[in-house]
C-alpha cells in the first residue's frame, strides 16, 4: 500500500509540473509561446526546473534563435531584446509564476560568418524573479520593461575576426 501511495505523490508531483525533466516542461513553455505569438523564429527550445541556492526553485528556459549574419553586430542589445520578448511572452501563463524565478537563457545563433569558419553565437542568461515577474504581468508592460527588471546573470558573444569572446 505503502508503494501505491508513493508511486501515486510521485505520479501527481510530475503532472502538476514539478519536474526537471526537459521532456515534460519543453513542450509546456512551446505551447506557451505558441500561445503568446512571438514575433520570431524559434529553433530549439529546452526546459526544466531546478533549485538554486541564491534563488529558490525555478523554471530555467534555454531557447536556440537563428538569425541572419547581417544581424550581427558587437555588443547584446539584439539578445536582450529578443530575451524580453521570451519573459513578455512567458508572464502572460502561469507557468513562470509558479516557480521562486525565470531564467532564460538565450542563443542566436548568426552561422558561419567570414572570415571564421564556425558558427558565430551570441548568448544572454537573465534571471527575473516571481514577484517581478507578477508586477509586470499584472501592469501589461511592454517588452522593453522587463529588460530593466531582469538581473543579467551573463553575457557573451563571438566575434567572426578573433578568437575571444565578447563578454558582459
Amino acid at each position: 500500500m505503502r508503494r501505491v501511495l508513493c508511486f501515486a505523490l510521485i505520479i501527481g508531483a510530475l503532472i502538476e509540473g514539478c519536474s526537471s525533466n526537459p521532456n515534460f516542461m519543453s513542450p509546456k513553455v512551446e505551447a506557451t509561446l505558441r500561445v503568446a505569438q512571438i514575433d520570431f523564429q524559434v529553433q530549439k527550445i529546452r526546459a526544466y526546473t531546478h533549485w538554486s541556492p541564491g534563488y529558490g526553485h525555478g523554471l530555467d528556459v534555454e531557447v536556440w534563435v537563428a538569425r541572419p549574419p547581417s544581424d550581427y553586430v558587437r555588443n547584446l542589445d539584439l539578445e536582450q531584446s529578443l530575451a524580453a520578448r521570451m519573459f513578455a511572452a512567458l508572464a502572460k501563463d502561469e507557468i513562470s509564476i509558479q516557480w521562486d524565478f525565470t531564467e532564460v537563457r538565450l542563443f542566436c545563433d548568426f552561422g558561419r560568418m567570414p572570415p571564421s569558419a564556425r558558427n558565430v553565437v551570441g548568448v544572454a542568461d537573465v534571471l527575473i524573479r516571481r514577484e517581478t515577474l507578477k508586477a509586470l504581468r499584472e501592469r501589461q508592460v511592454q517588452a522593453a520593461e522587463f529588460q530593466r527588471q531582469w538581473e543579467l546573470i551573463a553575457g557573451y558573444k563571438d566575434q567572426p575576426d578573433s578568437e575571444e569572446l565578447l563578454r558582459w
